[in-house]
C-alpha cells in the first residue's frame, strides 16, 4: 500500500493494511491520489489509475488488483489483471459501489474505503466458489421416490371434475324447481285474475 498523496488518515491506513493482511492472495494493491495529482492527466482519473497500474509493474501479475483513492472527491477508481473476466470485473465492481456509495454521498471517506475494501474481497472468485459449494448426499443415503407429476395433475383435474360436475348439477336442479315454482305461482295468479 502506497499513500501518494498522503491524504489518508493514519487510523485508515491501518484499517485497510489489516485488512489486506488477511487476506494474502491475491495481491491487491491500494493507492491514494489528490485533486491535483489526478487533473494532471488530462484524460481523468480513471486513466490516471491505469498509469499508476502500469507504473507498478502490476500488468505483470495477472490476479494483481489496483485500488486507487482520491481522497478530495472522494472516489475510488479499480483497476483489474488479465486474470479476471470483465464478468467477474462488472460484479466487483457493483458490489464495492452498493457498499460504497451510501457512504462517499455522506463524505465519510475513511468507512467507505474500508467497506468497498470489503466488497471487494468477498466478490473474489475464490470466495464465491467457497459459498457455492454443494455438499454431496451421503452414500448409503437410501434413494427416495417421489409421485410423477403427471399423477398429481390427473388426480387434481379429477376431483375438480367431480366437484364441477356436482356444482352445475345441483344449480341445473335449483334453477329448475324455481323456475318450476315460478310457473305455479304465475298460473295462480292468471286463475285468480280470470275468478275475480
Amino acid at each position: 500500500m502506497q499513500d501518494d498523496a498522503g491524504v489518508l488518515p493514519p487510523d485508515t491506513v491501518q484499517a485497510l493494511r489489516a485488512i489486506l493482511s488477511a487476506h494474502p492472495a491475491p495481491p491487491i494493491w491500494i493507492a491514494t491520489a489528490n485533486k491535483a495529482q489526478v487533473s494532471a492527466n488530462p484524460r481523468g482519473f480513471t486513466f490516471y489509475a491505469l498509469d499508476v497500474f502500469r507504473n507498478l509493474g502490476l500488468p505483470a501479475i495477472p490476479d494483481s488488483i489496483l485500488l486507487v483513492y482520491d481522497a478530495d472527491t472522494p472516489q475510488f477508481r479499480v483497476v483489474f489483471g488479465n486474470a479476471y473476466t470483465p464478468t467477474q470485473q462488472h460484479r466487483i465492481r457493483k458490489a464495492m459501489k452498493w457498499a460504497a456509495l451510501p457512504l462517499l454521498r455522506k463524505y465519510d471517506a475513511k468507512s467507505a474505503h474500508i467497506y468497498a475494501l470489503k466488497a471487494l474481497l468477498n466478490e473474489l472468485p475464490e470466495k464465491r466458489a467457497d459459498k457455492t459449494e454443494t455438499k454431496s448426499p451421503p452414500a448409503d443415503q437410501p434413494k427416495q421416490t417421489t409421485t410423477p407429476s403427471y399423477y398429481a395433475w390427473g388426480g387434481g383435474v379429477l376431483i375438480m371434475l367431480i366437484f364441477g360436475g356436482g356444482f352445475i348439477w345441483s344449480y341445473r336442479k335449483s334453477t329448475a324447481s324455481r323456475r318450476a315454482r315460478a310457473a305455479r305461482i304465475s298460473a295462480y295468479k292468471r286463475r285468480w285474475w280470470r275468478k275475480s
